[in-house]
């Protein structure tokens, strides 16, 4: 694997990380929202409710992580992250790995030209 293509799986990672962690805690508040109107919930209830919205949560996730596990080795990759990150509001850490993937990119061209034969 080359070092932009083990820099681009990071990147999708952290992104899938950030995407879990910003609709688990969207899951939360809303469910914890939503007790007060409840009333007093018996276990069994508890948990169907924590099954029924982590199930939606899961269901919403699967597209966009698997739209962004299939693009790891893909040129495109940068700007698929950097949509995803856009679209669920996650941050700007995508600049900063724009630059670092450039970087990479140009040392595999550097690494692959060095080691390719010479013709002669």
């Amino acid at each position: 694997m080359s070092l932009s293509g083990s820099l681009a799986g990071a990147e999708i990672e952290a992104t899938v990380a950030s995407l879990r962690q910003h609709f688990e805690a969207v899951r939360q508040h809303e469910v914890k929202r939503m007790r007060g109107r409840l009333g007093q919930l018996n276990p069994a209830q508890e948990n169907a409710i924590e099954s029924l919205t982590q199930g939606i949560v899961d269901q919403i996730l699967e597209t966009p992580i698997n739209v962004l596990k299939a693009v790891s080795h893909d040129n495109e990759s940068t700007t698929v992250i950097e949509t995803v990150r856009r679209i669920f509001g996650l941050g700007e850490s995508t600049r900063i790995f724009q630059w670092h993937l450039s970087a990479a990119r140009s040392l595999d061209r550097v690494s692959q030209s060095a080691s390719a034969p010479s013709v002669r």
